[in-house]
């Protein structure tokens, strides 16, 4: 027998020797309650006789008959008080350390024992609790009541002894103590409830304000954000400065990548600066998109044909999803001219010689594999409402691994390395185009770059 299987044994030993104690416990409560309730029985017939007219009619006796009642009422609630302070404990040990130590020797992604959890988000569990809390307020306060008519009483003058002044101030100090200890219990009951619902995963909101927290991102963060706003405006007077000749296909879609190629890098760093990490990845991933496509457009003088023409298959799907009733419904009259359309596509594709253009294709060709691989393969999970993107979500316990957490909301977690990334992005389109179409970069280029050069993100632990 290994060490893990004999501190298995031992907790279920413990586990066992928990749910016998709890059950003894509710047992003697119930038995202790028959007998309280038989005694308080005798007491109020007691009190009840002692009002007729007799020897047992006096003052005195009456007085004691109430005390009596008093007393076992108090004596009723402190006991339920005690066994259930009892019982909460042996739960509370049974589920929090048994249960917990089981599930991390056994690598269980919960606790296995469900009892206290069920209980807890059990829709009764709330009447339950009120109507213990009921229960118990009435009885305290039927006490207290009798003890205020014993008090009436003893002020007769013919019930007036120390034997049941004493008993007064016992019973009061009893009466006194339940109370405080009854709001003890209630308190470690809405403990217990809260420890049993922060085994479900929590989920935390974001702060209410996202301009603050802008704010003091960017101010945490600030060399980046300062040489990407360096870049970015060098990049707009570039692009500001590009002649582009109207009829070359090339230079409209390479001044058009470009385009898109600022205003991505833009979104990704105003997304990053409020904390939105899934969809500045989603903006990284279009940057990159673009700088692969201009880059192409550069080097490859019929790489804007191509795509154009690889936009015919695109068309194409389009119509096949008319024609299929996939795409709302067509009505017989129209049928001709989509079929129509549609031969006109598929005669534009054999005549071009169109081809389906792959972005791992375009980052080949330009040698821009490692890009692909290390930027655009990472962040398309981003677009998709991927497994992987999904976990992002989540905060797991640092030693089992297993969620604790589900976070929603800003975090920085990833912003030097976004703001790095479309930074370089920039300084890559504008080198581009001083080499190709020679383009005189801004005179503080140099510095820009010396500046980016300098900087070292952190990447996040986790």
């Amino acid at each position: 027998m290994d060490k893990v299987e004999a501190e298995l044994n031992i907790l279920m030993s413990e586990k066992e020797h928990a749910d016998k104690q709890i059950g003894s416990y509710l047992e003697l409560q119930v038995k202790v309650h028959t007998f309280i309730f038989t005694a308080a029985a005798a007491a109020a017939a007691g009190w009840i006789f002692a009002r007729k007219e007799g020897d047992l009619s006096s003052p005195e006796v009456r007085s004691a008959a109430v005390l009596v009642l008093a007393f076992l009422g108090s004596f009723a609630i402190l006991q339920g008080i005690i066994v259930y302070g009892i019982v909460l404990g042996y739960i509370r040990y049974k589920n929090k350390v048994v249960g917990n130590r089981i599930k991390d020797l056994l690598g269980l992604d919960r606790n296995p024992l469900m009892a206290l959890q069920a209980i807890a988000s059990s829709s009764s569990n709330r009447i339950v609790m009120t109507s213990s809390i009921f229960g118990g307020v009435f009885l305290l306060g039927i006490s207290g009541g009798l003890l205020g008519y014993a008090f009436l009483l003893w002020q007769d003058a013919r019930a007036r002894n120390g034997l049941l002044l004493g008993g007064l101030l016992v019973c009061a100090i009893l009466w006194l103590g339940i109370l405080i200890s009854g709001l003890g219990l209630v308190r470690s009951m809405g403990v217990l409830q809260r420890e049993a619902k922060s085994e479900r995963v929590r989920v935390a909101f974001p702060p209410a304000d996202g301009d603050d927290f802008a704010q003091h991102l960017v101010a945490a963060h600030q060399p980046f954000f300062e040489v990407f706003t360096q870049a970015s405006t060098a990049a707009n007077n570039v692009l500001t400065r590009l002649e582009v000749d109207r009829t070359d296909n090339m230079q409209l879609y390479l001044a058009c990548a470009f385009a898109r190629l600022c205003e991505a890098c833009q979104a990704a760093a105003y997304l990053a600066a409020r904390g939105f990490t899934q969809e500045t990845a989603v903006e990284v991933r279009v940057a990159l998109e673009a700088l692969l496509k201009m880059k192409a457009a550069i080097v490859k003088p019929d790489f804007a044909e191509d795509v154009i023409n690889s936009d015919l298959f695109e068309q194409r799907k389009l119509v096949n999803l008319v024609l299929n009733g996939e795409a709302g419904d067509l009505t017989p009259e129209n049928r001709p001219e989509v079929e129509v359309r549609k031969a006109e596509i598929e005669q534009e594709i054999a005549t071009r010689n169109a081809r389906k253009i792959s972005i791992e294709e375009i980052a080949r060709e330009v040698d821009g594999l490692g890009l692909y691989h290390n930027v655009y393969r990472l962040t398309s999970s981003n677009v998709h409402v991927s497994p992987r993107s999904l976990g992002q979500y989540l905060r797991l316990h640092p030693e089992t691994g297993h969620p604790e957490q589900v976070v929603y909301g800003p975090s920085d977690a990833y912003a030097e390395i976004h703001v790095c990334t479309v930074t370089e992005f920039l300084l890559i389109a504008i080198s581009l185009l001083e080499r190709h179409r020679q383009i005189p970069p801004p005179a503080d280029f140099a510095a820009i770059g010396a500046a980016f050069r300098s900087l070292s993100p952190e990447w996040p632990s986790s």
